[in-house]
């Protein structure tokens, strides 16, 4: 009883944030971390009730390992349901320190059900609403010139964010995406009223009809190499994260305003069986030649200028197919089929590296996948195939070879002419193809005060890419050393290497291929004053053939249990010499918002983020950061340039739960 007191009291937004980082060693400014914090923060206000939860809202949970899984419903089937969250102590897979961080996400109570509702419930379902304003403290060129003839930013410097939730039980929910990017028109003829609108409607587990979502929504099927949208975690020094949770079909709830699904889903479940359909239309941002033919597909969802706007939705994208799934026992199996069409060709690239890029208006997939659970091991794969002539493979496993030790190994390879416009298959590039690779990671847990983590990967690229004009390949490494002799204190220790292959950088037309070696080493100490205040504290540096750079910071953060204000604070200094030795840090930013900055040239910077309850269901934050150079005389390049050394940018964010 003792014990749970203690773990019920944690702050669990700094659970959160804390839970986000340790995914983050290989930081990347991409990563859509907001839809994971999305999750996280709703299982914190509708905790999974792991006495009725099915084997598909266990992954979609996407904090077990599938191992974790099998054991928790294994116990279930054999002993009954879990008389207290404690008893995850009992089961195998479970140390104590996952169940610290799980807890606060987890119940044992009733199930929900929609057996006697009336439609006047439905007023008594919980509504999240947040509204977040930000500004650039100083003006940028783009805002500044007055010259009709020059380009420009035709909106204005404000960034304005509204989202909206609905949730009744676990069965209906809703949700509403509004967003108006710095420098993009509040309302516009060509936009209409926000530039970026989405949303959804979502039903769950009624009878036969286990999903079923209006509007905008992800699929997430097998190891992500045939079908898989949104959320996805690359290579980490954590075990689970190796394998690929396989949540189906889920609604769409990030404002990463790239590739995702528009239209109407549903998956239907008889026994061992379950069946999803789907159908998607909607328009792309696109570049388009003389000829009418795609150049690419642009992805960053900004309409600044009047090129920008000139691109935004020119391009008419359908899809459409189906995946049918088979569960027997520890063994399942899912084939996948779908059809992509566009009302433009891609047109053909007239670089050597561009020979086996897609080309043509359609493109059909077909992927088989499979995963089975014996004792401590879940072994997985897919295949994959598109029209386009390429078939990829993946094969992996997860094994716990001992109770303080676990292995992961993963073996891919993608050929040079195979296609997915929706993968996100384990891979050192940002797409699946033209590569080959083993990695394999190890977590061994010397006691509770040790843990060390390490992770492998050797990649080689059969092809040409872009900047390497011949077959290359590379390697990364990652060892990471955690102690925590108290619960006061701990200290993670961190070193990576990475080696790959590019262009030389002389000026010819003929390039010869030179090795890039790069080290990093990181050293982060965590010091709980006491249960309001902890100090943390980063050293990090980045080695190159020809540069060094360093970071360090100390952050403060003040959050005392049941009060209603509570705050972070950071001081950092760094000294970046260019892009190519550049670090990468998470930083604390308002509820749902992630920040993964890059840090460059030389400086230091400034960060407070406050958070205040105005009274129950009502809070509001403020975020500032503030750079200043000491060697530049204006920030960035064209019309983001900003004269003088300071940058800095003020976020407010209110928050009404009713």
């Amino acid at each position: 009883m003792i014990s749970k007191t203690i773990i019920a009291q944690q702050n669990t937004e700094q659970q959160v944030a804390e839970l986000i980082e340790s995914l983050s060693h290989i930081a990347d400014e991409n990563f859509d971390y907001a839809e994971m914090m999305d999750r996280i923060n709703y299982y914190r206000s509708h905790p999974l009730n792991l006495n009725t939860a099915s084997e598909a809202e266990l992954k979609e949970f996407m904090l077990l390992s599938p191992l974790q899984i099998s054991s928790l419903l294994n116990h279930i089937k054999e002993n009954g349901v879990l008389a207290d969250l404690l008893e995850l102590q009992a089961i195998e897979h479970f140390d104590l320190n996952d169940i610290q961080h799980l807890l606060p996400f987890l119940s044992i109570g009733l199930p929900n059900s929609l057996i006697g509702l009336e439609i006047t419930d439905l007023i008594d379902g919980k509504h999240d609403l947040i509204i977040r304003f930000k500004q650039d403290l100083q003006k940028r060129a783009g805002y500044q010139v007055a010259d009709s003839s020059h380009s420009r930013y035709e909106g204005s410097p404000q960034q304005l964010l509204i989202r909206y939730r609905y949730v009744l039980n676990k069965h209906i929910s809703a949700g509403i995406n509004l967003e108006k990017d710095p420098g993009e028109y509040f309302y516009s003829k060509h936009a209409g009223l926000f530039d970026y609108r989405a949303a959804n409607i979502s039903l769950k587990s009624i009878g036969p009809l286990q999903k079923l979502v209006i509007g905008d929504y992800d699929l997430q099927f097998g190891q992500g190499l045939t079908l898989w949208s949104g959320l996805s975690f690359g290579k980490s020094s954590a075990v689970h994260t190796l394998v690929k949770p396989e949540v189906g079909l889920k609604p769409y709830s990030s404002f990463n305003e790239g590739l995702f699904f528009r239209g109407l889903a549903n998956t239907i479940g008889f026994g061992a069986i379950k069946f999803t359909s789907f159908y998607s239309i909607r328009k792309l941002d696109a570049s388009l030649d003389e000829n009418m033919e795609i150049g690419s597909i642009i992805l960053t969802g900004l309409h600044r200028t009047a090129t920008e706007i000139a691109h935004q939705k020119n391009l008419k994208y359908k899809s459409f197919g189906g995946i049918l799934e088979w569960k027997r026992s520890h063994l399942n199996l899912g084939l996948i089929a779908f059809h992509s069409a566009f009302d433009q060709p891609f047109a053909s690239g007239d670089q050597p590296y561009n020979l086996f890029d897609f080309h043509g208006k359609t493109l059909n997939n077909y992927g088989l996948s499979a995963n089975y659970t014996i004792s401590n091991s879940y072994l997985f794969s897919e295949i994959a195939h598109s029209s386009s002539g390429g078939t990829a493979f993946l094969a992996g496993l997860l094994t716990s070879l001992s109770p303080k030790l676990s292995l992961g190994l993963h073996y891919r390879n993608y050929p040079k002419n195979y296609h997915s416009f929706f993968n996100a298959a384990l891979s050192e590039s940002s797409s699946s193809i033209n590569e080959n690779g083993f990695y394999a990671v190890l977590n061994f847990k010397f006691d509770r005060k040790w843990e060390w983590s390490y992770f492998v990967d050797y990649f080689v690229f059969p092809w040409l890419k872009y900047g390497v004009d011949a077959p290359s390949d590379g390697f990364e490494m990652l060892s990471q050393l955690s102690f925590q002799p108290n619960k006061r204190l701990q200290v993670i220790g961190l070193y990576k290497i990475e080696q790959k292959q590019e262009n030389d950088d002389q000026e010819q037309t003929f390039h010869f291929l030179e090795t890039i070696k790069s080290q990093r080493i990181r050293l982060d100490l965590r010091y709980w004053v006491n249960k309001m205040i902890q100090i943390r504290n980063r050293l990090e540096t980045i080695q190159t053939k020809l540069e060094r750079s360093y970071l360090t910071y100390q952050e403060l953060q003040y959050k005392p249990l049941q009060s209603k204000f509570s705050f972070n604070c950071r001081f950092t200094l760094f000294k970046v010499p260019s892009y190519d030795s550049r670090i990468y840090t998470y930083q604390p930013d308002v509820l749902y918002q992630t920040s993964i900055r890059l840090f460059q040239n030389e400086g230091m910077q400034f960060l407070a983020n406050l958070r205040y309850r105005l009274q129950k269901g009502l809070d509001c934050w403020l975020n500032y950061v503030s750079y200043r150079y000491s060697n530049l005389d204006h920030i960035g390049t064209g019309l983001s340039e900003i004269k003088g050394n300071k940058a800095s940018e003020l976020k407010f964010q209110i928050r009404y739960q009713f």
